[in-house]
């Protein structure tokens, strides 16, 4: 509308000239000139298009204004909320249709009408004082309301009014905004039926609860936190949470409270906590940080549980496991314990040193495959595994026997079933090396037998008597020394034999004296009567108490013994000496053995070649030599280990230096063997020496080359070359098993084509590295990486080729790690490489080294020098793309194809957090690789 304007206007002031104009008398018109009268017309003209005008636009607006009074009618009608006028009275004047709806009534039957009805009568008094204090105040008033709806069901309302004088009038009405406030009000009521249940449930959790401060301090705790500590509520409450700890633990808390904050969770802490009456508990805490939208600190929450008694039982167990531990490991049996599966409970070291047993067989837990390793070991497996399978299948059954092994030791098998409770739940087998005493025990029979053949063939009357002198045992020449025959002694003391009673009792005292008299000669009387001169030689036998069980003599008669006492002493020199050599052997043997169970043990060739000089030093005393080894390398056989004096002779040298070693066989060179004297010693080295070639499967594994042998002579011969044979083969088997074992583990651990580290260990080493980052607190970064366009290469230069390629990307990536690093193959044409405390910054530089530098090396095929691929790479680090190592492995997969997605030769580092990865993650074979177009 246009805007009016100001003092008198224009047309007034015309209709007022026209009126003077009609009040002049007849004449004086005429007298007007007519230009005046046709400027007045003009005037008149433009003045009415302006009255026009104005019309036009008074009409549109009202238009307007009736347009906005309907607009307004029906935004007020239609609006969200309800709108009541009320007198001081409480009378409805006036409402919109959501207020009516809210009462389910017309809009007819509900003006002119008190609001009080409609309000539950437990909320009219509350509306009566909202009204009062409405017009009162003449401000702002709320208050909450339950209506009376004809449906029956409980409708709440929110009521803002306000006191609004009426214009022209004194009068005050109340104007109201009714809300619908049914849900959050049954909201709240239900709310607080949960706040009061959940605080019942918090003050009754069989766990303490407490809510701590950005300082420490208590903000919160329920009531089984304050009855395991004894302290009422409002001594806990605004304290450190420090001081209910024992000192020496407060700074603990200070540093474990600050990473708390900045990791926002821990879990397991233990901390030991003073109550008010002084005394200790061990609690263990779950916390957990909470923060608000913005990340800002709000306050804890922590859960703890009385871990004292659980303490106290875990020491008493430890200290149980600990003494049954020390007993199965301080006894001199192997123990070996079996459930009824046929799992491997438990077992001490010394049932693995007895059985030669490797850790990594026992800790498979698996009893077959320690029966496996060990059957070989018997001279009658057969015999060995029926009786075994025997026990398994009578699970009640005990047994006990004899294993004899092909190495030449003996074990005492024990079985006998495992009980708990009463009820068989596996088997105890208890295993005792019994070769020293099977070896004592042939000893002493071999005696025995040597014994009772000498006294039986001694032509020297020997005689046993017991405690009262009675003969028990006596040889036929006793018999017949005695001149008894064949009846013997039978029935006959010793005192009856001797004629000279004062000599007697001199030899009675001397035998009490001394435990034996030697050579005592005494006249002794035969049957016939006839005196003669005889020495005797008697011990005393005694019981392991000391207490004389009776004697044993051997006697001669001096008239014609002459000569048998040299043959006697002759025999005994004999016998001397075979024991001596016996027990020679037998410490050769038991070096021997000891040697061979060593280097079964052994995990290197490294560990094993001191070994065999510590032990070739052992065997050979007074020798010196050394172990030469086939290089391989090279033709040549180089020294490894020496013992004793510096060898004379070549540390290295060609096997055709070397007699032993072209003839296969062992080598005695040297005086009186001159003619065969080897190349690799000196012309005129004039000690014997001896080589012997170690073999294994018709294969020459190196040397043992022995010097010093100046007591050697032709009859030592035959014994020297048995030993060093003996001690050659359990040294060429074991240096060939250790090769064996080495070449295994490198083939398990290693991929065959390009020769990196294999996908296995890949997930061993990067478990074994993220538990060693997470102990150490620090970073550890994952690269993966793919060939780009790989399927094309193949297709375009065949699979050969494509073979030749991961072969140099192989090369190329191991001489461009750290030794710490590992570098993998993951599976097709994805590789995998472990960086160990290297920052973001460091992995992120490395992995653009590589993606830049390897298009630029070439591929060689049939002699042509093929174009490279490109790579796409992906980048995650521990701990901050994931948790575990699967975590960060499935963040760097997933980098790696984002790589491939964005145009594939770059390098992508992962986003946020990965969550926890499938259990099995895919291995992309070539098959996979052709289906999924970003490794095309």
């Amino acid at each position: 509308m246009a805007k009016q304007r100001t003092g008198t206007k224009p047309d007034e002031v015309l209709r007022a000239r026209a009126k003077k104009f009609l009040i002049k008398p007849g004449p004086e018109l005429d007298k007007i000139p007519l230009t005046e009268i046709q400027k007045l017309v003009h005037e008149l003209q433009i003045h009415q298009v302006e009255l026009d005008m104005q019309n036009d636009e008074l009409r549109r607006s009202y238009a307007e204004t009736e347009a906005a009074l309907v607009k307004y009618a029906d935004l007020y009608d239609s609006a969200p909320i309800g709108y009541f006028i009320f007198n001081p009275q409480g009378v409805i004047l006036e409402a919109n249709l959501t207020g009516i709806r809210l009462l389910g009534l017309e809009r007819g039957s509900l003006l002119s009408t008190p609001f009080l009805p409609r309000v539950v009568p437990a909320f009219q008094a509350e509306f009566r004082a909202h009204l009062r204090q409405v017009f009162a105040t003449q401000t702002r008033q709320f208050c909450t309301l339950q209506l009376v709806t004809p449906e029956g069901a409980a409708r709440y309302v929110t009521l803002e009014s306000i006191a609004v004088r009426i214009a022209g009038n004194s009068s005050l009405q109340c104007r109201s905004a009714v809300s619908d406030c049914t849900a959050r009000q049954l909201a709240e009521t239900e709310l607080h039926r949960s706040e009061e249940k959940f605080h019942l449930l918090f003050d009754q959790a069989p766990l303490g609860y407490q809510s701590l401060d950005e300082a420490g301090r208590i903000l919160e705790v329920n009531q089984t936190w304050l009855d395991l500590m004894g302290y009422p509520r409002e001594e806990v409450l605004g304290r450190w949470f420090g001081d209910f700890l024992k000192p020496d633990h407060q700074d603990s808390f200070t540093k474990r409270f600050t990473r708390l904050k900045a990791d926002g969770e821990v879990s397991g802490i233990e901390w030991e906590m003073v109550r008010q009456d002084g005394t200790a508990i061990v609690a263990s805490f779950n916390g957990k940080v909470i923060r608000d939208e913005q990340g800002k600190f709000l306050r804890t929450h922590c859960l703890f549980e009385d871990i004292t008694a659980r303490r106290q039982a875990d020491r008493e167990l430890k200290k149980s496991l600990s003494l049954l531990h020390s007993t199965l490991e301080s006894t001199a049996d192997g123990i070996l314990v079996v459930d009824l599966e046929g799992k491997i409970v438990r077992y001490n070291s010394k049932f693995m040193s007895l059985w030669r047993i490797p850790a990594a067989v026992m800790a498979s837990g698996d009893d077959r495959q320690a029966l496996a390793f060990v059957v070989d070991q018997l001279h009658t497996p057969e015999a060995f595994l029926a009786k075994v399978q025997e026990l398994y299948g009578h699970p009640e059954a005990e047994s006990y026997d004899v294993l004899d092994f092909k190495d030449g030791r003996f074990f005492e098998r024990y079985s006998q079933p495992h009980r708990m409770e009463g009820e068989i739940v596996g088997r105890v087998w208890s295993f005792r090396d019994i070769t020293a005493r099977k070896q004592a025990e042939e000893k002493i029979n071999t005696t025995c037998t040597f014994l009772e053949n000498t006294i039986t063939s001694s032509v020297d009357p020997i005689t046993i008597v017991d405690g009262h002198g009675r003969f028990t045992r006596w040889n036929q020449a006793a018999a017949e020394a005695y001149g008894y025959g064949a009846e013997g002694l039978t029935g006959l003391t010793a005192f009856d034999l001797y004629a000279d009673k004062p000599a007697l009792d001199k030899m009675l005292g001397q035998l009490r004296r001394d435990g034996f008299v030697r050579g005592y000669e005494i006249d002794m009387r035969k049957k016939d009567g006839t005196i003669a001169p005889f020495s005797l030689s008697i011990g005393l036998l005694a019981d392991e108490d000391g207490k004389s069980m009776g004697s044993v003599s051997v006697a001669r008669d001096l008239s014609a013994t002459r000569q048998s006492l040299a043959v006697m002493s002759l025999m005994n020199s004999r016998l001397q000496n075979l024991v001596e050599e016996a027990d020679k052997r037998n410490r050769e043997l038991t070096l021997v053995n000891s040697m061979a169970e060593k280097l079964q043990s052994c995990l290197s060739l490294d560990e094993a070649y001191p070994l065999i000089a510590q032990y070739a030093q052992a065997i050979f005393p007074l020798t010196s030599g050394a172990l030469f080894i086939q290089c391989p390398t090279s033709t040549m056989v180089e020294a490894v280990s020496t013992w004793g004096a510096a060898p004379v002779g070549e540390l290295a040298f060609p096997p055709s230096d070397c007699w032993a070693l072209r003839r296969g066989r062992i080598n005695i060179g040297g005086n009186p063997c001159r003619e065969l004297l080897c190349r690799h010693l000196p012309g005129a080295h004039p000690e014997p020496y001896l080589c012997l070639p170690l073999l294994a499967q018709d294969e020459t594994v190196g040397l043992l080359h022995i010097q010093g042998l100046n007591d050697y002579t032709p009859e030592l011969a035959e014994p020297l070359q048995t030993l060093s044979v003996t001690v050659g083969d359990h040294i060429s088997l074991a240096l060939a098993n250790i090769r064996l074992r080495e070449t295994l583990r490198h083939q398990v651990v290693h991929d065959v084509l390009t020769g990196l580290f294999n996908r296995r260990y890949l997930e061993e080493t990067l478990d074994r590295e993220i538990y060693r980052g997470r102990r150490k607190g620090v970073s550890l970064g994952l690269i993966m990486l793919d060939l780009d366009h790989f399927k094309h290469f193949n297709d375009t230069f065949g699979h050969e080729a494509g073979d030749n390629l991961l072969r140099t990307l192989g090369k190329f990536l191991g001489e461009r790690v750290r030794r710490e690093d590992v570098a993998c193959r993951y599976g097709g044409e994805e590789f995998v490489l472990i960086l160990a405390e290297a920052s973001e910054e460091i992995v992120c530089q490395r992995a653009e080294e590589i993606r830049r530098e390897f298009p630029e090396v070439p591929v060689l095929y049939r002699g042509q020098v093929l174009q490279s691929v490109t790579v796409s790479v992906g980048v995650a680090m521990f701990p901050e793309h994931g948790a575990t190592g699967r975590d960060v492995l499935r963040a760097a997969d997933d980098a790696m194809y984002r790589a491939k997605a964005q145009g594939r030769n770059r390098v992508v580092v992962a986003e946020g957090r990965v969550q926890c990865a499938p259990d099995i993650l895919p291995i992309w074979t070539g098959a996979e690789n052709e289906s999924y177009d970003l490794n095309s």
